[in-house]
This record gives C-alpha cells, structure tokens and sequence, in this order.
C-alpha cells in the first residue's frame, strides 16, 4: 500500500479549497474552531505551532503538502503573518523557509492553535515511519469539520490505523498527543486484510465517508527540499 498525499488544495473525496485566483482561498471559514480567519489559516499555524519552536524551519513547499493548501494560498497567507510579526520568512532561491518569531504571546497562542487544530500535525509526527504502520487517517465529526463540512461538533477524534504496529506504541503516542492537544483520540487498529475487505461495513462506511489521510509514509521530494519535505523530528 502506498500513502501519497492528494494535489494540494484536494481531499481523497473531492473537497477542494476554493481556488486562490477567486480570493476565496483565504477565507474559507474554520469550521473546526472558527476563532481563526480561514481554514487555510488555521492549518498553517497548526502545522507551525503545535511544538512552537522558534528554531525550526519549514519550507513552504512543505507547508503545501502538510498542511493539503494550495499554493498561492499558503504564500499569501504565510505573507500576512510575517505582516504580523508571527512567521520570519527566509529566502535561499528558489527556496524560502518559514519559522514562527519569538514573542511574548507565543504560549499562549501555541495552546490555543494545538488545543484546536494541532492533532493532526501531531499525530502525523508521531506516527510518520512508525514499525508497521501501513495508512492512517481521521474520521468522523472531527474530520467533517476539518474538512470544511458543517456538522455536529466534535468531541472527540477517531483514528484509524491500517497494518501491524505494536499496539503499544500507538497508545503512546495517542496519550502524548492528549496531554499536548488536551483532546480525547479513539484509536482503532487494522490489519490491511480487514481494510481491504468488501464486505466489511465499517471499513466501507468510512472510505466513503469524509475523512482525512495522514501522511506517515513519506513525501514526494525535490532536489533542494529532500530533507525538509520528510522531516518530522
């Protein structure tokens, strides 16, 4: 089983941020926590913020494929926040990398954007090249949500792993990214037979559902952005 990530700006199901040449791109609402300006928004904080460390760089390529935002978007979002004094941009050509600046509000606001988007990015942390681990994604009301669908709110996150890890390190992890994110995550692990099989009602309720991958297999690289495109430490 392979685990590439869809054309930014794209969802395994058809749901697409609008295209940035309409403008809409930045405004789309946050459905998940609606304190944010856009989803665009909000999921490159979370991808920036949910260890909020000042020293580490991302570039924006990166961010496209991390965080499933279109390009032009990512840039003019990313533009608006250095604005604001929250993101340092760096540029080596054709590269430029992005880092969030030290400030007195930082923790405060870490909390806030990890408490609410920051699941995803963590997880994908944790989970990125774990033992066995074939496939892994979000589903129900949480993902709806995250997905930018109206639906109920979500109180929990469900997670959902294809292969054959040691259950005691997918525990692990998920009461590491609680504690963080302050967010209950029901985990359930599969072996990829089960995923695979036809027949099977919950599998099938859930791919035909919203959902959101998690990449945990790797990215598709570049020669200036090898390195970065992977890193999850």
């Amino acid at each position: 089983m392979t685990d590439n990530p869809s054309t930014p700006g794209t969802t395994p199901w058809g749901v697409q941020l609008p295209d940035p040449a309409t403008e809409a791109g930045a405004s789309t609402p946050a459905l998940l926590f609606p304190i944010f300006r856009s989803e665009a928004q909000a999921r490159i904080l979370a991808e920036l913020y949910a260890e909020a460390d000042p020293k580490r760089e991302h570039s924006l390529h990166s961010l496209c494929l991390w965080t499933n935002v279109l390009p032009d978007t990512v840039y003019r979002e990313v533009a608006e926040l250095v604005e604001a004094g929250l993101l340092f941009l760096r540029e080596d050509w054709p590269m430029r990398y992005v880092r969030i600046v030290q400030h007195e509000g930082l923790d405060a606001l870490a909390e806030v954007i990890t408490t609410s988007y920051g699941v995803k990015p963590l997880l994908e942390r944790g989970l990125y090249g774990m033992p066995g681990v074939e496939r892994a994604l979000l589903h129900g009301p949480w993902a709806i949500r995250y997905s930018g669908i109206r639906g109920s709110r979500a109180h929990e996150v469900d997670l959902l792993i294809v292969g054959r890890p040691d259950p005691s390190d997918v525990y692990r992890l998920v009461d590491e990214v609680e504690r963080k994110s302050r967010t209950l995550i029901s985990p359930v692990i599969l072996t990829p037979e089960v995923w695979d099989a036809a027949a099977e009602p919950f599998t099938q309720t859930i791919k035909s559902s919203p959902h959101v991958r998690l990449l945990v297999l790797g990215l598709p690289s570049e020669p200036d952005d090898a390195d970065e495109g992977g890193d999850r430490s």
